[in-house]
Formats: structure tokens, C-alpha cells, sequence
């Protein structure tokens, strides 16, 4: 503090803060889906965080970012969803945008479920994009079943984290 090179005033964070953070299934719950092939929130059941620098969790599977200052970002997803055989599902990520209170659509994939031993329909979903984040921006991921209107379920552990770039 007596340093005179060192200014505090406005201080936003070290660059050597790890920013960032982590939102995770804790609990499953199935996500309704009531219309083939609309995009709905994948925010059913309970998500736990945990090592948020410079980010909050408003609701259950968003990721807020808190600083006054726009920084690139690297976002994660690694989930395991649970549907119907043969069900097209969509996974996306969606940025919310404070500066014009819009939403932003951001990466998509699509897989297809997968009949597995013992009735267990899955398909795993891996989702990586690079974003720019402002003050009280956010990330939330959303799903649509294409086809049909069977819901779905994210397994206990998928998760969604966020990392400066």
C-alpha cells in the first residue's frame, strides 16, 4: 500500500486471479419438453457450484459474471442426457446479454440417444466455446428434443464451467 506504483483504486482483480467457475448436476429431475424442436432451459432438478471467482449462480445452471470489465472467456460443458432411443437432442449454450437484455445464441450440438443394456437411453454431449462476457452477463445451457416431445433428463454430475481465456 505505501508502494507508489501500486494503485488500488478500481481495483477489479489480479491477473493472476483465476476467474471463473463451476455449476454441476446434484440432482436429477426431467426437464419438460412440450413442443419438437424448441429450445428450453436445462435447469430442472438441483445444480450445485462451486469455485466462483468474479461469477454468481442466479438460478440453477447459470453462471453470472460479476466484474465491471469484458474479459474472453473459455466455456466447458460435459453432460449426459437421458431421453427416449432414437430421439434427436439438441444442447446449446445461450448467453445473456445485460447491455441489451437479449439473449445470444452461442455453440449447439446434436446427438442422437443411444439404446443401451438395460433400458438406459443416453447420449453424451462435450460442448467447448470461446465467449465474451460483460458485467452481469450470463451463460445458461437450454435443450430441444427435435423430433419429438419426450423429456429430458440430465445425469447427476454433468456440469458447466466457465475459465478465462
Amino acid at each position: 500500500a505505501s508502494d507508489l506504483v501500486s494503485s488500488f483504486k478500481n481495483n477489479v482483480g489480479l491477473p493472476n486471479t483465476f476467474v471463473g467457475g463451476e455449476t454441476a448436476v446434484a440432482t436429477e429431475a426431467a426437464t419438460t419438453i412440450t413442443t419438437a424442436g424448441v429450445f428450453v432451459d436445462l435447469n430442472a432438478g438441483s445444480w450445485a457450484t462451486q469455485d466462483l471467482v468474479h461469477f454468481s449462480s442466479p438460478a440453477g445452471g447459470q453462471l453470472k459474471h460479476l466484474s465491471s470489465t469484458p474479459r474472453e472467456f473459455t466455456v466447458f460443458a460435459d453432460l449426459v442426457l437421458d431421453s427416449v432411443a432414437n430421439d434427436e437432442v439438441d444442447l446449446k449454450l445461450v448467453i445473456y446479454r445485460s447491455a441489451t437484455t437479449s439473449f445470444e445464441d452461442s455453440k449447439s450440438i446434436r446427438r442422437v440417444i443411444n439404446s443401451l443394456q438395460g433400458g438406459r437411453d443416453v447420449a453424451a454431449f462435450t460442448l467447448r466455446a470461446h465467449i465474451l462476457l460483460g458485467e452481469d452477463d450470463y451463460i445458461k445451457l437450454q435443450v430441444a428434443n427435435v423430433n419429438t416431445t419426450n423429456d429430458i433428463t440430465a445425469e447427476v454430475d454433468g456440469y458447466l464451467e466457465i475459465g478465462e481465456r
